[in-house]
């Protein structure tokens, strides 16, 4: 796995996010294996490792996946949706890509998500007060008889002018309906993180699809069939287990009881004694928050309204948001014994409006269950 250099002595190994949220690949192998943390995480890091020379030889940088794999505090997220209703075939998912993907950016890079709002966890009463308080309306004619007939595509790292472009240029389209704005949490977000599956991720010109474990990849590489090679795109694909543990881009929602797993194993990558991030003490060095967080980061303490206040304020807004979304970034150096991981914070500035989304970069040290503030971007 290619590591990062901070500093001329330290080079991390990083890897971007791991999803054992939807996908029980690790835990099989760990229940099956009946393997210890530290064997996990050295089987972990050997796949990541496999994953990256495959990359490699298919013309890509796993360190450059990134932006498509984990949240973005200066980029949006978007939902689009379409009425199933209105399109006059079975493939109504081709249908729909075969207008999406010609709107591609052709340098963009994002995670693209699909599938079908009705769910039985959501009754149809529940879907239409979603869609009156989040749709951003096509002015296409739409009436909800099944919430079943919505189909959804999903993007991430969506800047605003790409968002108003996808909505003015589908609003020809008679099955689109409109666009939710998903980058702040909600309980709409949270259902669509357990509704939508991962359907490709576009890296500039490359579409990076899954192909079965077993099977060899298929002439083009197009396990999909969408119209990707009619603008210009290339198709590459890897196996279906490297995909579902490492590029499957996770929607952010808060830690749940069934995302422990989840928040275990992606510990696991950074520490053979594995820890929820929420359960350890949070500390702020105390000559980090005077000389540093005061001074340079005084602007972001302004707008969450502590700052002038004591370091507990601080520790205690942070720590109370531990729960609110999953980890990411895991990076760990064999030099220095450093385990790092990145979090999204998503706070209320003192002064309203909508949300201030932060990224924060902590230490882990497992041995005292404690985890060390290292620096807020936002």
């Amino acid at each position: 796995m290619k590591g990062e250099n901070h500093g001329s002595s330290m080079t991390f190994q990083t890897i971007h996010t791991l999803e054992a949220r939807g996908n029980i690949l690790l835990e099989i192998v760990r229940d099956r294996s009946r393997a210890s943390d530290s064997a996990m995480r050295r089987l972990i890091w050997r796949a990541a490792d496999e994953l990256t020379q495959i990359l490699t030889q298919r013309g890509i940088s796993y360190a450059e996946l990134k932006s498509a794999l984990v949240p973005q505090i200066d980029k949006a997220e978007i939902a689009l949706f379409f009425d199933r209703a209105s399109i006059e075939s079975a493939a109504y998912g081709w249908q729909v890509h075969a207008r999406v993907v010609p709107l591609l950016m052709p340098t963009g890079r994002h995670s693209v998500l699909h599938g079908d709002l009705g769910t039985d966890a959501a009754p149809d009463d529940w879907i239409r007060t979603a869609l009156q308080i989040h749709l951003q309306p096509s002015g296409n004619p739409f009436r909800l008889v099944d919430s079943n007939q919505i189909f959804c595509v999903y993007l991430n790292n969506v800047s605003a002018h790409f968002r108003r472009a996808l909505h003015d240029s589908l609003k020809g389209y008679r099955s689109y309906i409109g666009y939710a704005d998903t980058t702040y949490g909600s309980q709409f977000k949270a259902y669509l993180s357990h509704t939508l599956v991962p359907a490709y991720l576009k890296h500039d010109r490359i579409i990076l699809q899954r192909h079965p474990d077993d099977e060899p990849p298929p002439p083009g590489e197009n396990m999909l069939g969408y119209r990707f090679e009619d603008v210009g795109l290339v198709c590459r694909s890897v196996g279906d287990s490297y995909y579902g543990v490492f590029l499957s881009y996770k929607i952010e929602r808060p830690v749940l009881s069934e995302d422990e797993t989840d928040t275990y194993f992606s510990a696991n990558v950074i520490t053979d004694a594995p820890a929820d991030p929420a359960s350890c003490e949070l500390e702020i060095d105390s000559r980090k928050f005077d000389d540093y967080l005061k001074i340079k980061k005084a602007g972001t303490l302004q707008r969450l309204g502590v700052l002038g206040s004591p370091k507990a304020s601080l520790e205690q807004l942070i720590q109370a948001k531990l729960t609110s979304n999953y980890i990411y970034s895991l990076a760990y150096s064999d030099v220095c014994t450093v385990a790092k991981f990145n979090i999204v914070l998503e706070l209320s500035p003192l002064a309203g409006g909508e949300p201030l989304r932060i990224l924060a970069a902590f230490e882990l040290i497992p041995e005292t269950r404690r985890i060390r503030l290292i620096t807020l971007f936002g």
